[in-house]
């Protein structure tokens, strides 16, 4: 089993969505992230050159959600998991995970969302 840094609860403010509306106004959307490593090196050496910044991987996030919108919470998902991918070596699996605690439903719900996971290709 891959050792992971977990990335909970961001918030961001954004335009995707397939209605009106949320394209016009935009909502929020939760953000869950797990980034995967063979192994944390980190875990003996102590240092942030062995492992992935949640910081960096942050601003990664934070960035596709300043610059892009699209119609589908599960595109933005893929877009997170390869900027990801490709921002980091490091990374081997990614699960991301997007929800809209305010999705233009009638009904009693928390949020809906979207949850995806990617490994890197070989030829990566």
């Amino acid at each position: 089993m891959p050792d992971k840094i977990l990335m909970e609860g961001m918030y961001f403010h954004n335009h995707t969505g397939v209605n009106e509306p949320e394209k016009q106004y935009g909502q929020v959307f939760i953000v869950d992230v797990e980034l995967e490593l063979f192994e944390m090196k980190a875990t003996e050496s102590d240092l942030l050159a062995d492992t992935i910044s949640y910081s960096a991987a942050y601003d990664v996030i934070r960035q596709i959600f300043a610059t892009e919108a699209y119609d589908l919470v599960e595109r933005l998902c893929g877009v997170i998991a390869g900027s990801l991918f490709s921002a980091f070596e490091l990374l081997y699996g990614v699960t991301v995970t997007v929800r809209k605690p305010n999705a233009p439903i009638t009904g009693t719900f928390s949020s809906m969302g979207a949850q995806i996971h990617r490994t890197r290709q070989k030829n990566d």
